[in-house]
């Protein structure tokens, strides 16, 4: 079972691409496009419902893709400090 920040952060994943009107296979090309090859359609549907964590480099493009802000709304509603 997924820990709490990391469904949190997926939901925020979500939250984002839909506001840019991106799909998920879309949001799966720019993260391929950004050198992160391994990202798929089914890698974003993962990762958005908190079944696959993000490691420093994913996060860095996605907050280049979806914008600098992304995160901040999960930051604010949850404890994400250990």
């Amino acid at each position: 079972m997924a820990d709490q920040s990391t469904q949190t952060v997926g939901a925020s994943v979500r939250k984002a691409r839909a506001a840019k009107g991106m799909s998920q296979k879309a949001l799966a090309t720019a993260m391929h496009d950004a050198g992160l090859t391994h990202w798929r359609q089914n890698t974003v549907s993962r990762v958005e419902n908190g079944r696959q964590p993000l490691d420093v480099e994913e996060l860095q493009a996605l907050t280049v893709i979806l914008g600098k802000d992304f995160l901040s709304e999960s930051i604010r509603s949850s404890d994400l400090t250990p």
